[in-house]
């Protein structure tokens, strides 16, 4: 896995393709997703593809996300880091933390209910 790290003065950024996902693209838009210690906020992410996806850990823990079918996965996210990955076309659908599936989110690609 290839990564850009970005160094802030409080949290560093990575932007990563995950092992199954796509790079980021620079010319699309950006969703973000805070990892909470037992949530992510936002739960679901109306996201289109090739918009690039946020991951900022604010938890105390090192933090996984992956999805299951299709798979695909961050890698470690460490506390007070982020990785940004891309999104691609199979994506959609339901991701997890640290593979227990205790909490749980969700890409769609539907239009958010927000937007009208």
């Amino acid at each position: 896995m290839s990564a850009l790290v970005i160094a802030t003065a409080a949290m560093a950024a990575v932007c990563v393709t995950p092992a199954g996902g796509q790079s980021p693209n620079r010319d699309r838009k950006e969703h973000t997703v805070i990892i909470l210690a037992d949530t992510y906020f936002p739960d679901t992410v109306y996201a289109a593809i090739g918009d690039n996806l946020r991951f900022v850990n604010e938890s105390a823990e090192a933090h996984v996300v992956s999805a299951v079918a299709p798979a695909w996965t961050t890698g470690i996210i460490a506390p007070g880091t982020e990785i940004v990955i891309g999104i691609a076309s199979w994506m959609e659908g339901a991701f997890y933390g640290n593979g227990d599936r205790a909490f749980r989110g969700e890409i769609s690609f539907e239009r958010s209910p927000l937007a009208d």
